[in-house]
């Protein structure tokens, strides 16, 4: 999920996935098109590509991260595809359902780069146990603190949850400071902040189904689902959350922590880099995202896969790239030079050695994952959908068992309903 997920494209666009395709692209270089929340790491990788190859230059278009999936079937219709697509990997599933990107299997298995590439990008980027593109801008779900108010509170600044019971004790030492200060922070009527925040502390606990991956499969189910709800749900009972978190569609997301009166928040890897440029004088800490238990971490592995549509003119030079950007070089050189998650686990175990916030980081990436649907925005990321429906009932209504088996039935018929 990245930090723009919540912003997802419309179900009416999506569903146009399955249209046929026809046309050839313009002819051009190389293009490429890239969401806006992957921005300036996009143009570090295009920019180091066009500097080593002067004979075939890649023209980079960004478009806004909600118009994407709108934007690129229509091209994909009209047959005006870009030569390569970075796309939100969790769109990656229908579209590879619907014969939109090249196969390039034969291609990065042979690549012995491709074996330390990031799992859960690897997983989203396979259909059928073919392989149709790789990581490009991966980012993760952690927890987020401020270590000032956890000082104030009489909490270790250095010793952050490592339960979703001891997130909600932190909570409560660090609302009784007062003054307009809050214990935890979550947006509260965006679905696609909490699959990437909320859901890894339920899928933490093994066994647990958060979304079902097709129909009559697994939705709802385990123990933890309740738990986390529940904790929510006494957070919010006892306002340790802000009343404005109950209709926050994800415009806060990022600039609630900023204020300096939030102690804890589910967040991503992006926080590192974002919050030491636009708030230097919040000192906080980064964690993996809990379970119930100690010892149970997990995450939410978003961000990019870069793809080669099949309508593509320039395919053979955009095999070139998709080995070039899981390169030594690019990924040390342009990634994690720049602070930015390789999508390669190996150099980013090495290059962020002794960098505590961007080493956790990592250790949460390599416990991440990324459920695999072919109905996730209706699932997850819809505004009426069924997943923000048990987050509200549960945590604003209590009603959380209540919550629970109506989204499910909810989640079954959506994925049941080809």
């Amino acid at each position: 999920m990245t930090r723009y997920m919540w912003r997802g494209a419309s179900a009416s666009a999506i569903a146009l996935m399955f249209a046929g395709t026809a046309g050839t692209a313009i002819a051009q270089d190389l293009t490429m098109w890239a969401r806006d929340s992957g921005a300036a790491l996009t143009e570090r990788v295009v920019d180091r590509w066009n500097e080593e190859h002067p004979d075939q230059q890649v023209e980079l278009t960004i478009i806004p991260s909600n118009e994407m999936v709108t934007k690129f079937v229509t091209a994909a219709t009209s047959g005006s595809v870009p030569d390569l697509l970075s796309l939100d990997l969790i769109f990656a599933p229908p579209f590879m359902r619907a014969g939109f990107f090249e196969d390039v299997t034969d291609q990065v298995t042979a690549n012995p780069a491709w074996e330390n590439t990031v799992q859960a990008h690897r997983d989203l980027a396979t259909y059928d146990d073919r392989f149709y593109g790789v990581p490009f801008t991966p980012e993760n779900s952690i927890l987020i603190y401020n270590k000032d108010l956890f000082e104030q509170a009489g909490l270790d600044p250095e010793d952050p949850p490592s339960t979703t019971d001891e997130i909600l004790e932190a909570a409560r030492a660090i609302d009784a400071l007062g003054d307009d200060v809050y214990g935890f922070y979550f947006s509260g009527a965006c679905g696609g902040c909490n699959i990437f925040t909320m859901a890894p502390q339920m899928w933490a606990v093994d066994g647990t189904e958060v979304l079902p991956s097709q129909c009559d499969a697994p939705a709802l189910e385990g123990e933890s689902i309740r738990t986390i709800l529940q904790n929510y749900r006494t957070m919010w009972e006892e306002g340790l959350i802000p009343e404005s978190a109950q209709v926050d569609g994800g415009a806060q997301f990022v600039s609630a922590f900023t204020a300096g009166n939030v102690g804890m928040m589910g967040s991503g890897n992006f926080a590192v880099g974002t919050y030491a440029e636009i708030a230097p004088d919040i000192d906080f800490g980064v964690a993996p995202l809990p379970g119930p238990e100690e010892g149970q971490i997990s995450s939410f592995a978003g961000g990019d896969i870069l793809m080669i549509p099949s309508k593509a003119e320039h395919k053979e030079a955009a095999r070139e790239f998709l080995d070039w950007v899981i390169s030594d070089d690019v990924q040390q050189g342009v990634y994690a030079e720049s602070g930015n998650m390789p999508g390669r686990v190996d150099i980013a175990a090495e290059a962020f050695d002794g960098q505590e916030k961007l080493m956790t980081t990592l250790t949460a990436l390599e416990s991440a994952k990324t459920p695999y649907s072919t109905h996730f925005f209706a699932l997850s990321n819809d505004p009426a959908g069924p997943w923000l429906q048990v987050i509200q009932t549960a945590v604003f209504d209590g009603d959380i068992d209540g919550a629970i088996e109506t989204g499910r039935d909810r989640m079954n018929a959506i994925v049941c309903d080809e």
